[in-house]
């Protein structure tokens, strides 16, 4: 997480630890509520970050390539309708 808050995106870092401290999901609601995000603001590409650093770290050999994706997206069809606004269904895990 050091690497994220070192990189402006010590957001990501507090929504991780959040959804570890709620059996691995924070919806959207909360994502927006932890990074004090405006309603209008898009969630996409939130996960992009810890995506590309999961790849950087399994390139080096610092991370198997059997680790999972510590953050990664969940729609619903509700968001997928709907996908400029925030669903409290809307998940990352």
């Amino acid at each position: 997480m050091l690497w994220l808050a070192y990189d402006s995106y010590g957001d990501r870092g507090a929504v991780i630890k959040y959804a570890a401290e709620m059996d691995g999901v924070a919806d959207a609601r909360s994502i927006y509520d932890i990074c004090q995000y405006p309603e209008d603001r898009s969630l996409r590409g939130f996960t992009k970050p810890v995506t590309r650093l999961t790849s950087l770290l399994q390139g080096l050999d610092k991370i198997p390539d059997s680790a999972v994706q510590v953050l990664k997206a969940e729609y619903d069809s509700a968001r997928a309708a709907h996908p400029t606004s925030p669903s409290t269904r809307s998940s990352y895990r």
